[in-house]
């Protein structure tokens, strides 16, 4: 790994000891959730507090074998994960981002101990159907699909509300601009999740019912969030951003996988792609300080290629320089318009995507009428999730300027009472 090594890096920190059998003792195995980059997720009991966290294993030796090859795709790092997460610490911490509470490292393995977030992912509660410990492990970073989630493939074009007299591609734009008609179908169709022969068959057989308490049922019998339970998250993921943006920390790999839900509130976790800004930090500390830029204008950018399919920016994707802070709103805005359609609006944000074509000319606003849920999401939240996703980012609604947004200005009391994170 360039820069310091993990090790040196994380062994000044009071919160990291190495070698220590002791700690690692304190901490029993349940059971494993999942496999991760270089290691796995485990479900374990605190036998000092009797409390269950979640430790997160990396295979130092696997790590750095990875870290310090060259590749179109970045990997997550865990010297980030570990660097960003002890910096949100130093801060005094913040209810919606995910708490690191120790690291050590026992024979070559180091060990992330973390908030137990009971509720698990968004994508998993509020999404996908049913599905099994099999098929979850399909879930791919680079294409950032997971095989069981809902599957669009039985939409047809009959769901589609617009005037389809107004222009060639129905979208409602009366000039005729958004281009082939196919970009307009594509935008009908949404971008498929899942093949209908990758649900198991409880899937299939399973009806999907409006009285799944914050579910509401898609058009394709798939799970979404109603528009007040989807605002509470959208506050809390917001907060959390604010807070890392304000101190000079960009997530970058914001998804629905990435936001976990503890005590009825989300939370951002997995910090293996977060960069600082330069000066923010010592950049004796950065493990690649070639990945952000300091400007005079006070922003900073990144130039890599990293995050998932479905939430990477435009800019990301065309490869051109850009400031991981409006990213991080655009793959804020693609998680939330998922969660109240339950299907991305295409499958990337390439000009070669007939989907992301129509976005780009016609706004999101019109996926929501083609798709027939204008009427189920409000004008306030459809015009905020545009604004989000504003393909030039230049253009993008800033942090500042989304919470003087009128969809987040309402009052708290119009929002499901479901606690508070703060």
């Amino acid at each position: 790994m360039p820069g310091r090594s993990l090790t040196s890096h994380c062994s000044s920190s009071p919160h990291l000891h190495i070698n220590t059998t002791e700690i690692a003792d304190r901490y029993e195995p349940q059971t494993s959730l999942r496999s991760a980059l270089f290691g796995e997720i485990l479900l374990c009991r605190d036998r000092l507090t009797l409390d269950r966290v979640i430790v997160k294993t990396v295979d130092l030796q696997l790590a750095r074998r990875q870290t310090s090859r060259k590749q179109e795709l970045v990997q997550e790092n865990v010297q980030l994960e570990v660097e960003g997460l002890n910096r949100v610490r130093a801060l005094g911490g913040h209810p919606n981002i995910i708490k690191l509470h120790r690291c050590f490292v026992t024979k070559g393995v180091l060990h992330l101990v973390l908030d137990y977030c009971e509720g698990g992912d968004l994508l998993d509660a509020c999404v996908q159907r049913r599905c099994s410990a099999d098929d979850r492990k399909k879930t791919k970073r680079r294409s950032g699909t997971s095989s069981c989630k809902s599957s669009r493939s039985s939409r047809n074009r009959s769901n589609c509300k617009s005037d389809s007299s107004n222009s060639s591609t129905g979208c409602g734009c009366s000039d005729g601009s958004c281009g082939p008609r196919e970009d307009a179908s594509a935008a009908v169709e949404g971008a498929t999740l899942v093949t209908d022969d990758e649900l198991s068959p409880e899937d299939d057989d399973e009806e999907a019912t409006e009285d799944d308490g914050p579910l509401r049922t898609g058009v394709d019998g798939s799970k979404r969030l109603q528009e007040t339970v989807a605002h509470k998250y959208l506050v809390d993921v917001l907060s959390g951003l604010r807070f890392l943006h304000s101190h000079g920390i960009a997530h970058r790999d914001v998804s629905l996988e990435n936001i976990l839900l503890r005590n009825g509130c989300a939370v951002l976790a997995d910090f293996g792609l977060c960069v600082p800004e330069l000066s923010s930090v010592s950049t004796s500390s950065l493990s690649r300080t070639s990945w952000s830029h300091q400007t005079t204008a006070g922003a900073f950018y990144c130039d890599e290629t990293v995050g998932k399919d479905y939430y990477m920016a435009p800019e990301i994707v065309a490869r051109k320089r850009y400031d991981p802070r409006r990213a991080d709103i655009w793959a804020t805005g693609i998680a939330f318009f998922i969660l109240l359609t339950s299907s991305p609006p295409f499958e990337r944000a390439d000009p070669l995507d007939p989907g992301f074509r129509y976005v780009a000319k016609c706004g999101i606003q019109a996926v929501f009428t083609a798709w027939g849920l204008d009427q189920d999401v409000s004008e306030a939240m459809q015009d905020l999730l545009t604004r989000m996703l504003c393909v030039n980012p230049e253009e993008r609604i800033t942090m500042a300027e989304i919470w003087q947004h009128p969809r987040l200005r309402r009052p708290m009391s119009s929002m499901l009472s479901t606690g508070g994170c703060r």
